[in-house]
């Protein structure tokens, strides 16, 4: 009972708003508290900020998943699949493929994503991202949607969105814009208009000391607005850090987040592995829940040792 009431609580809460609100999908940007505008640089933030795309140097692939609410909404779950490969030293590409939802309502994302770097000399980076987006809605099967002649018509809609964002990095300090679904496109099944919201958010990140990155972002989303926050710490010039962030915003929103994070380079491989995992707790939001969870695995290609001959030959 307690699964169903949930999934039709979802269901009714999501027809009323805006499709594809924001979702997690990086188990470090969640640590940082989803203050990630500024600081996305890796495969799994392509979603957050596609001028990220333009730092991916090697070639990369990542995988999340999350169980938002944890001991309520069982049934719900995020996934994001994302591949990425640099084309020269100033452009890289990348797709990726996010899922949300339940058994009664999904929404999907496929997407190819672009970035430029340009450089500006003496560590000073300007980045532009592009991604060209098709949004997919999806209703289940059910006595409910079944016996509604509008819902049981049309059981999937689709819509082309697109993202755009920079990143301006000099030193140890960094600042990020992201535009997504800039066209605000309308996915509806007939029943009524539901445009997705442009959610534009601005950003920037510091190197507060060795081994420490703070940053901030501001949302706005509609009518409402998310300011967040969060740092990431490396222990001792090690692979293991430690992440710790959260936000307020509009609607009584607010929650605390906490991750950590791993680098392990596989034994003669030539393949590391990026083990990142976030905690999210909303204040308020839902009693009985134990948090949201979420663990994101990227592999990445390592870059090639000099050597007597090729070209990395000294």
């Amino acid at each position: 009972m307690k699964k169903l009431f949930f999934a039709l609580l979802f269901f009714f809460a999501v027809s009323a708003q805006a499709a594809f609100e924001y979702y997690d999908y990086s188990g470090r940007a969640v640590g940082f508290g989803d203050a990630f505008t500024a600081m996305a640089d890796d495969v799994s933030a392509m979603y957050i900020n596609p001028a990220g795309t333009a730092f991916i140097n090697k070639k990369s692939v990542s995988f999340s998943y999350s169980k938002p609410y944890v001991g309520v909404g069982e049934e719900l779950s995020n996934g994001y699949l994302a591949m990425a490969l640099p084309i020269d030293e100033n452009v890289s590409v990348g797709v990726y493929y996010t899922g949300f939802g339940l058994a009664i309502y999904s929404e999907k994302t496929y997407a190819f994503t672009a970035g430029y770097k340009y450089s500006m000399g003496n560590k000073e980076y300007l980045t532009f991202g592009l991604s060209a987006k098709n949004l997919v809605k999806e209703l289940g099967n059910g006595d409910s949607i079944d016996a509604n002649p509008l819902l049981a018509a049309k059981h999937s809609v689709s819509a082309l969105s697109f993202d755009a964002g920079a990143i301006y990095r000099v030193g140890g300090a960094s600042f990020g814009l992201s535009l997504q679904n800039i066209n605000q496109p309308d996915i509806n099944f007939g029943t009524a208009s539901d445009p997705v919201a442009m959610r534009i958010t601005g950003g920037a990140a510091v190197k507060v000391m060795a081994g420490l990155v703070a940053e901030a972002d501001y949302s706005v989303f509609g009518n409402s607005w998310v300011a967040s926050a969060g740092g990431e710490y490396n222990i001792n010039k090690s692979n293991f850090c430690m992440r710790l962030g959260g936000g307020i915003g509009s609607d009584s929103y607010s929650r605390v987040n906490a991750g950590i994070g791993y680098d392990y380079t596989l034994p003669g491989s030539g393949v590391s592995i990026d083990i990142d995992y976030g905690f999210s707790y909303q204040l308020g939001f839902i009693d009985g829940s134990a948090g949201s969870h979420i663990i994101t695995l990227t592999f990445r290609e390592l870059p090639k040792k000099p050597g007597k001959e090729g070209e990395d030959a000294k």
